[in-house]
């Protein structure tokens, strides 16, 4: 039961910075989770600290976004809103996640809808997006400070809206992707759109 816990009991702090642990899967079938608020749901409230999939799964999320939950920046719809530059998310895996087809968000990502921090050993499969502005498979939007490592998505579905961008991993990946890959991903290409196996668009990105 989750009776009188609060967000610490998940997470142990040292000097600060706290660790949180996914313990087991999750399954949100059947769930409203569309209504949920992303962890640092916009750019002043980022997430600065460190989150520990374990190598456990979220199945089934639907990601919120300003049309389901008004307290989000409209900016941002993912599982984290934005990861700031201290933040860390490792070690979790995604698989049947997909947004809603009114989503009025800029940034959707599995993982993040933004990351200026790391994201290192997780995956998105299975899932289905559509696209409003930026939209990747683990983040929508890769800030210069941001590094995805060793990450990969599969099976999954971008249903691109005219002159956006997506990505398997990032769709628009201006930080550092690096040794990650993408398999069996479906791009709905349409004029003035852009769309790439990795990123749909790096103009400084490594």
């Amino acid at each position: 039961s989750l009776t009188g816990k609060t967000l610490s009991d998940f997470g142990e702090t040292v000097n600060g910075r706290t660790t949180y642990r996914l313990l087991a899967d999750i399954d949100f079938y059947g769930i409203q989770s569309e209504v949920l608020l992303p962890i640092g749901y916009y750019e002043a409230k980022a997430f600065q600290h460190i989150f520990d999939g374990e190598g456990h799964s979220i199945s089934n999320l639907i990601l919120p976004n300003k049309n389901t939950n008004t307290n989000i920046v409209a900016d941002f719809s993912g599982l984290f809103g934005c990861i700031g530059e201290e933040g860390i998310v490792k070690n979790l895996h995604l698989n049947q996640v997909s947004t809603t087809e009114n989503t009025t968000s800029t940034r959707i990502g599995g993982i993040a809808a933004q990351n200026k921090g790391l994201i290192l050993y997780c995956s998105v499969q299975n899932s289905m997006f559509h696209e409003i502005e930026k939209v990747g498979g683990i983040c929508g939007s890769l800030s210069p400070t941001g590094y995805i490592v060793n990450c990969y998505t599969k099976y999954n579905y971008f249903h691109l809206a005219d002159g956006y961008k997506s990505g398997g991993i990032a769709g628009d990946g201006n930080g550092n992707i690096i040794n990650c890959y993408t398999y069996a991903n479906r791009y709905n290409t349409i004029s003035d759109s852009y769309s790439g196996g990795i990123a749909g668009e790096s103009n400084s990105g490594i």
